[in-house]
This record gives structure tokens, sequence and C-alpha cells, in this order.
């Protein structure tokens, strides 16, 4: 979670968020999709290097295959972070990949339509995605105007 909200970003956050938020349309939370539309192919394997649980190749996502599906989802949501800001914004750091796919998993059309309140549980549930996820979503800078915690 350091590397994702303690990091040193370089891009402004209304300028992920924005990226994503143009994703959404395309995928509207259906990774094979996002894919799709990124022209990526994708593979899960258990052949990737210890410690590394996505890998781009060109146009090639590797994903290690595990049995927890939301995981899988953010990794390859991740590796595709890569893509899209290596094309739209060369010059990134990596917490700002984490900060765009965390973005792309959870955008603020998700959680307006979530209504007033939004818990990590019920953000987890409806994005489909990880709990810690869903906590570093709502402890992102550019969305806490919009959504508040329940405890």
């Amino acid at each position: 979670m350091d590397e994702i909200l303690g990091g040193c970003p370089l891009l402004d956050a209304d300028l992920i968020e924005s990226a994503a938020d143009r994703l959404w349309p395309h995928h509207e939370g259906d990774i094979d999709r996002l894919f799709a539309f990124l022209g990526l192919r994708h593979k899960r394997t258990r052949d990737l290097p210890s410690g590394v649980e996505g890998l781009t190749l060109g146009g090639l996502v590797l994903v290690r295959d595990r049995v927890d599906e939301s995981r899988v989802r953010v990794t390859g949501v991740h590796e595709c972070g890569h893509v899209v800001l290596d094309q739209e914004h060369p010059h990134h750091t990596h917490p700002d990949v984490w900060c765009f796919s965390i973005a792309a998993l959870a955008p603020r059309v998700l959680l307006a339509s979530m209504g007033d309140l939004v818990t990590i549980e019920g953000l987890a549930r409806r994005a489909q995605i990880p709990l810690w996820v869903a906590i570093a979503r709502l402890r992102m800078g550019a969305i806490k105007k919009i959504v508040m915690v329940a405890a």
C-alpha cells in the first residue's frame, strides 16, 4: 500500500482519474473487454519469476495464475495501466500506474452510482476487487469529495 499511496506520483490525480474514466465505457468492469479494447492479449501463467505478479511483453500481458480472481483482475489492470500511461504520459512513476489501475477498477462513475455512503466491503464486492484495493481507492485524494467511508 505504501508504493501505491505513499510513493512519489508524478502525474496529477485528476489526470489519472480522467484517463481511468475514459476507459470505463469500453469495459465497465469486464477485464477481457479492457484487454480487447487496448489491443492486448492476455494469458494466466504460473511461469513468472518469483515476486512477479504480472508482466507485459509487447502486446501480451502475462498474469500469475491465482485462485483469488480479484487479485488476478488487479494485476491484469495494473499491467494495462503500464500500457495506457506509456502511451498517454510517458513520464510517469510506478505509483502513477498503481493509482491508474485502482481508479480503472473502481472509477468515479461507479463510486457515484453507489450513493452517498460507500463502505470498503461494498466497494470490494461491487468492483470485484480485494479489500486492500478498496481501501486504497477510498483513500485516494481525488475522490474524497465523492464518497464517505463507513467504519
